[in-house]
């Protein structure tokens, strides 16, 4: 059984004409292409993607609250849901790694990130990706009940085989990624 079939058959995805439903929320689909327009029209201004940072986090924080309500999740509960988030609407293969037991910080490693794959089709060979830091940061700040952020640390556009985004309270992500820390 596929990924689609089995969130089909556990509700958590609900299709009617003009709608998908996602956990009791509405959600669309776009382009690759549309949200790499977006990204790449963003990677050189630091002050509006620092808002498109904060926007995404702010979103995704309200979107997470009614999922810990509903279903009462864990940290862990939460992160394995949203790896099968991220394989259902194609973003890529997800693992997560907790650094430590507290969980407000850990990392997510992507496998075959489909918005970073065809940026470096495009010649981009190095990306910070604010969409999905913000993505990251609101999930897990509604999720842990603390304010996280996200950076990422290594990307499939600057060489490397995966996607790694770093996530903790910003004084953490200060102190360990400075130099990227100093980019927003």
């Amino acid at each position: 059984m596929n990924i689609f079939e089995r969130f089909l058959l556990s509700r958590e995805v609900t299709v009617r004409e003009g709608e998908i439903t996602l956990d009791q929320q509405r959600v669309i689909m776009l382009p690759v292409n549309f949200i790499a327009s977006y990204t790449l029209k963003l990677a050189n201004d630091k002050a509006e993607g620092r808002k498109l940072y904060e926007a995404m986090k702010k979103g995704m924080f309200a979107f997470s609250i009614p999922l810990g309500k509903a279903y009462g999740l864990s940290y862990k509960d939460f992160l394995d849901r949203w790896i099968k988030y991220n394989a259902f609407a194609g973003w890529g293969i997800v693992e997560y790694q907790l650094i430590e037991t507290d969980t407000t910080r850990g990392f997510l490693t992507y496998k075959n990130l489909t918005l970073h794959l065809y940026l470096k089709g495009k010649g981009i060979t190095e990306h910070s990706d604010r969409l999905l830091e913000g993505i990251i940061a609101g999930a897990l700040s509604s999720t842990f009940k603390v304010d996280i952020d996200a950076v990422e640390t290594k990307c499939v556009c600057s060489g490397n085989d995966v996607c790694v985004f770093y996530w903790g309270p910003r004084s953490y992500l200060r102190k360990e990624f400075p130099e990227l820390i100093s980019k927003w």
